[in-house]
């Protein structure tokens, strides 16, 4: 089986964890085990000291998930969505037809100590497709919508102690009704649904349906997407397989902060993903779509968009070299 649920993992991972004495970020240099090194690749040649740490053979490479997952983290994520389509408004008020050509660009920073964690969102305005607006905030600036909270986990649940402001409240209200989700899709957590025992060498592929989509999708998931192995590349010093990757899927609940919450149809037309070969993580996506989407919270318009998309997606993940 080339994937299966992380919670099955759990005692093996318990097991690791007493085996590995060398913590991330503090992996010995004498390692050289040639079953260990990476050979070229087509992308940034990969270096540094988690290279020990890939599982390698002459059978391809194992997607590791038996390390002990680190418990404090930061996690930099740069999201640029450039978009054309159409939103629908309906309201009491009537209804409102929007045509939308542009790009959305935000930052998050998170970061995750044991029980509690902090969020900093730094959004850009949207930036339509129009020379003279282009012009016009390159000769402005950007001014940036930020947004932070703090969080802290009680009998297994995230709350927020200090909500500060009414912006800051509602902001925060948002990212708690999906905390876990949230943590979870940008790297803090791991995965729930990851490769199991079964090794991949270039070239080769794998389809995701249903329940497996859970390993690029945090959210419960209907469809199929095809991933192939197209090389071995490093982001950041972080080991990573570099797929290709198209297919269609549906969803449901809040989870992409770009997308907002509702349901969602996603059709990747092209594209690429990079996995961590140590860590159940998705650390990049850079893929075109075309997507359709309808939802509204209560007492809010009910919004349906449809249009094409091409995401982009970076997380910076740092994990504390003192555990």
């Amino acid at each position: 089986m080339l994937l299966c649920s992380c919670d099955k993992a759990e005692k093996l991972a318990k097991e690791a964890k007493a085996r590995v004495s060398e913590k991330v970020g503090e992996v010995s240099h004498k390692v050289e085990d040639a079953t260990h090194r990476l050979p070229e690749s087509k992308g940034e040649e990969t270096k540094g000291e988690l290279d020990a740490l890939v599982d390698q053979t002459p059978d391809g490479y194992q997607f590791r998930r038996d390390l002990p997952f680190v418990s404090r983290i930061d996690v930099s994520v740069e999201t640029e969505v450039r978009m054309k389509g159409r939103f629908y408004k309906s309201s009491l008020l009537g209804k409102e037809l929007t045509s939308v050509d542009g790009t959305l660009r935000y930052t998050e920073n998170i970061s995750l100590d044991g029980d509690s964690a902090t969020i900093e969102s730094l959004k850009a305005p949207f930036e339509p497709n129009d020379p003279v607006m282009q012009a016009k905030i390159k000769e402005e600036g950007i001014k940036y919508d930020r947004t932070s909270a703090e969080f802290v986990r009680k009998n297994g649940k995230w709350d927020i102690p200090k909500p500060g402001d009414l912006m800051a409240a509602a902001a925060a209200a948002d990212w708690k009704a999906g905390f876990s989700g949230l943590l979870a899709r940008e790297g803090l957590t791991g995965r729930k649904q990851w490769f199991g025992k079964g090794r991949l060498k270039i070239g080769d592929g794998i389809t995701l349906a249903d329940d497996d989509l859970a390993l690029f999708e945090i959210r419960p998931a209907k469809g199929k997407l095809v991933l192939k192995l197209e090389a071995v590349e490093s982001l950041n010093g972080h080991p990573c397989g570099m797929f290709s990757i198209r297919g269609t899927y549906e969803c449901n609940g809040a989870g992409s902060s770009w997308a907002g919450a509702g349901h969602e149809r996603i059709s990747i037309e092209s594209g690429k993903v990079w996995l961590s070969l140590l860590y159940p993580l998705v650390l990049k996506e850079d893929y075109d779509a075309v997507m359709s989407a309808s939802g509204g919270k209560q007492g809010d318009p009910m919004v349906r968009t449809q249009g094409s998309v091409h995401v982009l997606i970076k997380r910076d993940w740092k994990p504390h070299k003192a555990q």
